[in-house]
């Protein structure tokens, strides 16, 4: 366990694991995210598969990333692999009898899983004529392994070459796919904040962003693991777990910056004055203003007292607690 802790995540198993699903899913069930977050659910889905009654006991432990406290990359890994072998198994006739009437198995192939690296591409908007630029969305799924958390990046951008021409983005009725260099560059800017990551994807001249958001599921929480600021609160409150739902953008479209996220700040406001000007200037000449928001969902019985403490940092965050919505957003 130490050697667990020193590598950033630790295991549970048995009754603490059992337990642990059980908070999840009663902090997953309430909440309604948009489609800028990660597929919640597939996470549902995961969390089910996790549970280690579930016949045959495939998952006795859990890794949990112990800078979030949601499951670590290694489980969701545990869960392809195990499909994507029972499907070849299946498709090739040597299934076990077991396995065919496991409810494990059953189970695993029902739903979506959450995805650690996928991306996707879409025209968003037909052409209006050879003279305008073609609109696409880019989603990519993907897990984040430095904050130990499932991410979403949703990307609108135009690629102004005709269509056919050599280009970051093919459309066809049957290639609906980006080229290599386009998946390369999404996949190395899509990886912190949406503002950096828009700053990244404004050097490329073969596509120019129009908006970028990131949704994210997590982190988790709870007394003696939260933000230094939150410590007091969560000392004094010990009987409530909060699941953070983050929500960062930024847009060619919106006048100024809007910040609604009582937990995280502006990039631009950790910089030295110097950075943070030419930042300033940069987002002037690219056009673009950032947006943030965030979804809580809370736990516990002193989930109440709780939401009634978030609700004086913040009248504008959404909150969720054991189905009921709080009417303050």
């Amino acid at each position: 366990m130490n050697y667990l802790k020193a590598m950033g995540y630790s295991s549970l198993t048995g009754a603490p694991l059992e337990r642990y699903l059980k908070m999840l899913r009663e902090l997953v069930a309430p909440v309604a995210l948009s489609r800028f977050y990660p597929d919640l659910g597939a996470f549902t889905h995961a969390l089910q598969l996790w549970d280690p009654l579930l016949e045959p006991k495939l998952n006795a432990t859990l890794d949990i990333d112990e800078g979030s406290g949601l499951p670590f990359e290694s489980a969701y890994t545990r869960l392809t692999n195990e499909r994507e072998l029972y499907q070849r198994e299946f498709a090739q006739g040597r299934c076990s009898a077991r396995k065919l009437s496991s409810p494990f198995f059953r189970e695993l192939i029902q739903g979506p899983l959450p995805q650690k690296h996928y991306l996707t591409l879409e025209q968003a908007t037909s052409p209006e004529g050879a003279s305008h630029p073609v609109r696409f969305r880019a989603v990519l799924d993907r897990y984040d392994l430095s904050k130990g958390l499932l991410a979403r990046y949703t990307v609108d951008f135009t690629s102004p070459e005709a269509v056919g021409s050599a280009r970051m983005a093919t459309w066809e009725e049957w290639d609906r796919t980006p080229t290599a260099p386009l998946a390369a560059a999404l996949s190395l800017a899509c990886q912190d904040e949406a503002e950096l990551a828009l700053l990244s994807l404004s050097t490329l001249k073969s596509i120019r962003v129009l908006r970028l958001v990131r949704g994210r599921i997590g982190p988790l929480y709870r007394r003696g693991a939260a933000p230094h600021f939150l410590e007091p609160l969560f000392e004094r409150l010990s009987g409530a777990t909060l699941l953070n739902f983050p929500l960062d953008g930024v847009s060619t479209t919106r006048r100024q910056d809007l910040n609604l996220d009582p937990f995280s700040g502006l990039f631009r406001h950790t910089l030295s004055a110097k950075s943070k000007q030419a930042l300033d200037q940069l987002a002037a000449q690219l056009k673009y203003r950032v947006i943030k928001e965030r979804r809580l969902s809370l736990w516990g019985e002193d989930a109440e007292k709780l939401a009634l403490e978030l609700k004086k940092r913040s009248r504008y965050v959404h909150i969720f607690d054991r189905g009921r919505r709080y009417p303050w957003h």
